[in-house]
């Protein structure tokens, strides 16, 4: 039983952004088993894909900042990105962990009977969305792409998918809709009471986002019981449901 799942009153699906990334290394297996350990019900992942075409989870495009590597991802084929180290940087407990490919990813979250949030970098997008499809997962994820082109081609290519949009882009939320038709709508914490109940209208799931650490807002976020977070600390968030619950609230 994952760690939210002891907890009753919270509605929030808790979405971890590039894995439990204080604890172990970013978008490594380790980060996104930590994750779900601690609750999670997605992770959010950052894929490119490898000179012989493996799509694998990293979020440079060059590999020095995260492994014991150097050059770009796309110059490595699969087999040299798995002799490379990516969790020495950050500790030498995580030495062994290496670069994941989507498919170890997927087949992870899966044993958890979690999901995915997964940030196209560099993938094609009909490349990408064919993948998830033919492994049944595409109902189990939803897609962003920071890159114009790559967001408006997994729209073009995949109807059926669930995308994300990011609201803070936008104008206001007709011209999200009519852009993307998202399913998902990201919205930044101090702007979530304006925006969510405009999402919510349309028929679009709000997801707030913080990236920070304050206690007083893990506590507010339990208040306001979003339908999605997307977070790096969701211990944090645990420590302030077990606040209220200990309050009686």
């Amino acid at each position: 039983m994952r760690g939210f799942d002891r907890f009753d009153g919270l509605a929030t699906q808790i979405v971890c952004h590039r894995g439990a990334n204080h604890f172990a290394p970013e978008n490594t297996l380790a980060a996104a088993r930590l994750s779900f350990d601690q609750g999670a019900h997605f992770v959010e992942i950052d894929v490119h894909m490898s000179a012989d075409g493996a799509i694998v989870v990293i979020h440079d495009e060059t590999l020095e900042r995260t492994t014991s590597g150097t050059g770009a991802v796309r110059a490595r084929t699969l087999a040299e990105l798995k002799a490379l180290s990516a969790g020495a940087w950050f500790s030498p407990f995580y030495a062994a962990e290496t670069i994941p490919t989507l498919d170890e990813m997927i087949a992870l979250a899966r044993s958890y009977g979690a999901r995915l949030y997964i940030e196209n970098k560099t993938v094609d997008a009909q490349v990408l969305v064919d993948f998830v499809r033919a492994r049944n997962f595409l109902g189990d994820c939803f897609f962003w792409s920071e890159n114009p082109s790559l967001q408006e081609a997994m729209r073009q290519v995949a109807p059926d998918a669930n995308i994300k949009a990011s609201a803070g882009r936008y104008q206001g939320v007709e011209e999200m809709q009519g852009h993307l038709a998202p399913q998902l709508a990201e919205i930044h914490y101090p702007d979530y009471a304006r925006l969510a109940p405009q999402c919510l209208a349309k028929g679009i799931t709000p997801m707030m986002q913080y990236f920070g650490d304050d206690p007083a807002i893990f506590d507010r976020i339990v208040e306001i019981a979003p339908p999605l977070i997307n977070l790096d600390r969701a211990d944090l968030l645990a420590a302030a449901l077990r606040r209220r619950i200990a309050n009686g609230r």
